[in-house]
């Protein structure tokens, strides 16, 4: 899956992208999991998260920053064969044995 191959496991994590290609999504399951968003605005970033409903598109804009990570299930995605993603890793500050480190989001919500 996704998930498993893409955010799970070693060097891996959650992470949001952008890219200069469209793309549209439709999912094919009621439990779709969630699609997320984000946006820009002066030095602070903004997301939000939603579910799709089932076999409704959404329409991803060029250079729109968002993440497939959290999407379960079959999804139909129509996109580029361009290659050029800006993709970052959502990384959050902590301290070990008074060490500050960059420690990878995880999350543990029921879908």
């Amino acid at each position: 899956s996704y998930l498993t191959n893409y955010v799970e496991g070693e060097n891996r994590g959650a992470g949001l992208e952008r890219h200069e290609f469209v793309h549209i999504d439709c999912p094919l399951d009621d439990d779709s999991g969630f699609f997320v968003l984000g946006k820009m605005s002066e030095d602070e970033l903004h997301l939000t998260g939603f579910r799709v409903p089932k076999r409704h598109t959404l329409y991803v804009p060029a250079d729109c920053i968002h993440s497939n990570d959290y999407l379960k299930g079959t999804w139909r995605t129509m996109l580029s064969d361009e290659t050029n993603i800006d993709h970052v890793f959502l990384k959050r500050k902590t301290k070990e044995n008074g060490e500050n480190k960059l420690q990878s989001f995880t999350f543990s919500l029921a879908f």
